[in-house]
């Protein structure tokens, strides 16, 4: 497709009707091939792999509060803990789910 445009000097429509893109998806693959070459051009996975906030610090520091009172540390007490310990905001549900996980 990039060829058939910067060497061919077809149209970007023509070519990417022809491929059955959209142009913006041409431009976005041109951009990734300017970048990054071929590498740019293969399929990367998306999103996170994990939450950025939760660094095994802060997982261990859940893990022990939770334990020690299970009852008294809801989700929403252990995001003000970390909060006033390490200045960091955690939602809540982040808690959670990081405690079903690792339970």
């Amino acid at each position: 497709m990039l060829r058939a445009v910067q060497v061919k000097g077809y149209s970007i429509a023509e070519v990417a009707k022809a491929f059955g893109y959209s142009r913006e998806t041409y431009y976005t693959v041109a951009h990734d091939f300017e970048l990054e070459g071929c590498v740019g051009l293969l399929d990367q996975a998306q999103g996170r792999r994990q939450p950025e906030k939760l660094q095994t610090e802060i997982v261990e520091y859940i893990l022990s509060e939770r334990y020690k009172d299970s009852k008294n540390n809801s989700g929403y007490r252990l995001s003000e803990k970390i909060y006033n310990r390490f200045h960091i905001n955690i939602h809540p549900r982040t808690i959670y789910k990081l405690l079903k996980k690792k339970m």
